[in-house]
């Protein structure tokens, strides 16, 4: 069932001859009762940052969540906020049609090639009439703003007893980014970022299945908690963001094989990770053409 079309509230509630946690959804069907919900939320609701001055920008802005494709852009000069997949796809495509593409981002400068009429620029600082102004106290005119910035996670349809948390985007209190640690038989898949989506998705079905089974003992609430703070601090010590928190990269393949092993089922083979690698390293050395041109990749 689908909790943007079908679903209106799921509510834990207990059942009298049963001691595990239920849960009670309210849809436009009808009420029932569930044994165990896997929910998943990540790519719905825009993150849109705030700027000085932003309500008094002639142009338009949008986040890439709304951007559909470039012919409204032609002959225009846009920029793009953030550099990381969206971002950078979306300013090379924007960039056959416009004038001219800011890319706004934090960090260091990109090294790949990109197109002559697409310029790099540091972060957004304030907007000026029909102008942008960059941290840099350079300024750009421009038609239009385009927010690369991602989501954050949203759950409008849990009820407040379910005891759910999203603060700086990180969601509480999961266990291994996965389990709820008051009511074990409540899952989230799919709330790790920047992952090999459908392996980990995979190994964390596995991982629910074999709980609801009984064939993985969880620790009390008190240890689950304790454990997901420990990976936040770890995360924080190593610079990243608060809002970061399930944010995966190299580290989602130590993440997949603790899983299968709790399991007991087999380790994702290494050629998956392989052939991540391989594409990530070529889609940011060449941005422009790593969609248009085949490649043969022997899996290792």
């Amino acid at each position: 069932m689908s909790c943007h079309s079908e679903t209106s509230l799921i509510q834990k509630t207990h059942h009298r001859f049963c001691t595990t946690p239920k849960f009670w959804l309210t849809s436009r069907t009808m009420p029932t009762i569930l044994d165990s919900i896997n929910t998943s939320n990540h790519y719905s609701v825009p993150y849109s940052p705030s700027f000085i001055g932003e309500e008094k920008f002639q142009g338009t802005i949008l986040h890439s969540h709304d951007y559909r494709s470039p012919e409204q852009f032609s002959g225009k000069i846009i920029v793009c906020v953030g550099a990381k997949s969206s971002g950078i796809d979306i300013g090379i495509e924007l960039s056959s049609v416009a004038k001219k593409v800011f890319l706004s981002h934090r960090g260091d400068p990109l090294t790949s090639e990109l197109p002559k009429n697409m310029i790099q620029k540091p972060e957004i600082q304030e907007f000026i009439s029909n102008y942008v102004v960059f941290e840099n106290g350079e300024t750009e005119q421009a038609d239009a703003v385009v927010l690369c910035t991602g989501y954050k996670f949203s759950f409008p349809f849990l009820h407040d007893k379910c005891n759910l948390k999203t603060l700086h985007n990180r969601v509480t209190p999961l266990y291994k980014h996965l389990v709820h640690a008051d009511f074990h038989n409540f899952f989230f898949l799919g709330i790790c970022s920047q992952v090999a989506p459908f392996p980990m998705l995979d190994m964390q079905a596995a991982f629910c299945k074999a709980v609801l089974q009984g064939q993985v003992s969880l620790p009390s609430t008190s240890e689950m908690i304790r454990d997901a703070n420990e990976d936040f601090e770890e995360r924080l010590k190593s610079g990243l963001a608060k809002h970061h928190a399930h944010l995966m990269g190299s580290r989602q393949w130590e993440y997949n094989d603790e899983l299968a092993d709790m399991c007991n089922v087999p380790r994702l083979p290494v050629q998956i990770m392989n052939v991540y690698k391989f594409v990530e390293q070529r889609r940011s050395k060449f941005p422009m053409v790593y969609k248009k041109v085949p490649v043969a990749y022997h899996a290792k």
